[in-house]
C-alpha cells in the first residue's frame, strides 16, 4: 500500500488523466442518451380529418347605419379630456397634477352650467361631472388613488355614452 503523501508527482498527474477521462467518458455518454431520448419523445404525429361537407361560417357584411352620429358637445368634450388628464396623472403616481386636472373638469362644467339652459340633456351629464369629480377628489384625499382613478375612468364612459 502506498502512502499519500509519498506518492510521485508523476504517478499523480497519471491518476488524475485517468479519472478525468473517466468522468468525461461518463458525461458524453450521458448526453448521448438525453439526445436520443428527447429525439424520440418529440416525433409525434398528429393527424386532423376535416369533415369535406362542412362549410365556414358565412361572414356577415358589417352593418352601416345611415343615421347621422350625434353632434359632439364641446363642453362634454373638453371636460372629459381633463378627466382623461386626471386618470393618467393618477396612473403615473402624480397625485397634485390629477387634483388640478380634476380641479379644471369641475371648472369647465361649472362654466358649462351656467351657459346653458337647465332643461338642457348635457346639463345632465355635467351634474354628474361635478358630482364624481368631487367624489374623486375626496377618494385622492383619503390616499385612495386607485378609487379614484377607477371612479373617474367610469364617468369618462359615462360622459362618452351621449
Amino acid at each position: 500500500m502506498r502512502n499519500f503523501f509519498f506518492v510521485r508527482a508523476r504517478d499523480l498527474t497519471i491518476e488524475l488523466k485517468v479519472i478525468g477521462g473517466c468522468a468525461l467518458a461518463i458525461t458524453a455518454v450521458w448526453l448521448c442518451a438525453l439526445i436520443v431520448t428527447s429525439r424520440a419523445l418529440r416525433k409525434t404525429d398528429e393527424t386532423v380529418t376535416l369533415d369535406p361537407n362542412r362549410r365556414p361560417a358565412a361572414i356577415s357584411p358589417p352593418a352601416i347605419s345611415s343615421a347621422p352620429l350625434p353632434a359632439a358637445d364641446s363642453d362634454l368634450e373638453m371636460v372629459g379630456d381633463q378627466i382623461a388628464k386626471a386618470i393618467v396623472h393618477l396612473n403615473r403616481g402624480r397625485r397634485e397634477a390629477a387634483l388640478h386636472a380634476i380641479d379644471q373638469a369641475q371648472s369647465a362644467s361649472r362654466r358649462a352650467l351656467a351657459s346653458r339652459p337647465t332643461t338642457d340633456k348635457v346639463n345632465e351629464r355635467l351634474k354628474l361631472a361635478l358630482r364624481e369629480t368631487e367624489q374623486a377628489r375626496r377618494q385622492i384625499a383619503r390616499g385612495k388613488s386607485g378609487a379614484a382613478a377607477l371612479s373617474l375612468r367610469k364617468l369618462a364612459r359615462q360622459l362618452d355614452a351621449v
